[in-house]
């Protein structure tokens, strides 16, 4: 037998007598196939071992149900983009009814769904992002949850982004609509504040001399809804935020 060759006799074997300990003197040779094969996944044999099964079934003729084999996240990766945190990642094997979740924590251990992405479901290679426009000062660990349309949950490996208190300018709420609170730490010398709309008009803007930090409560109630930046100058280092305003 050729499944032998894949998978192994004692395999082959035990899944086989399994199969047939199912079936009775009306099933068909396609049901005692369709048996052998579904056990397999019973009893947990390998991806590759299920569809080494498949393809010599439905080669020798025996009609099985398509094979759908788990999401394989190809690639998990996250940068800094100013003040944010580009979270990337890659995956294949997709069907309809996927979807992935980006886990976020200050501690490694205690974790926060912070956005949600429905798969393509095209069974091809795919690419996939997503922006942290609100990361923690220091570490920021974050991890990938694949969703099986059957429950089925998949992790990826934990990875790790560290912000500098300098490098953090908060925002909140965002989006905003009557205000906007605007703190940062970490500051020494002058620091310059500033907000431009998408056109590069400045909408606010304010020095603060000597500060070691600073907290602003902005008035955008007569700002028209749409995207903003949010900056500060601090000894040559800069700091950005999106903000958007909404009405």
């Amino acid at each position: 037998m050729k499944i032998w060759d894949d998978i192994g006799r004692v395999k082959a074997d035990k899944v086989f007598w399994k199969g047939l300990a199912v079936t009775n003197s009306g099933s068909s040779q396609n049901d005692a196939a369709n048996a052998v094969y579904t056990l397999a996944g019973t009893l947990g044999y390998t991806n590759a071992e299920r569809l080494a099964i498949h393809t010599r079934y439905t080669a020798a003729g025996y009609t099985l149900p398509a094979i759908v084999l788990p999401v394989k996240i190809l690639s998990f990766s996250a940068a800094k983009s100013n003040s944010l945190v580009d979270v990337m990642w890659t995956v294949t094997n997709e069907t309809a009814g996927n979807h992935y979740s980006i886990e976020r924590s200050n501690d490694g251990r205690n974790f926060s769904v912070i956005a949600q992405v429905n798969a393509a479901g095209n069974g091809l290679i795919n690419d996939y992002s997503i922006t942290d426009n609100q990361p923690y000062a220091g570490i920021n660990y974050y991890r990938l949850k694949e969703t099986s349309p059957s429950g089925q949950v998949t992790y990826s490996d934990i990875i790790a982004i560290s912000f500098t208190k300098k490098q953090l300018l908060q925002v909140y709420p965002n989006p905003a609509k009557d205000f906007v609170k605007l703190s940062c730490g970490g500051l020494s010398g002058n620091t310059v504040l500033s907000i431009t709309d998408a056109t590069g008009k400045k909408m606010f803007s304010k020095t603060y001399s000597n500060a070691t930090s600073f907290t602003d409560m902005i008035d955008t109630e007569n700002y028209p809804a749409g995207i903003y930046l949010v900056k500060i100058i601090n000894n040559g280092n800069m700091a950005s935020r999106q903000l958007t305003v909404v009405k």
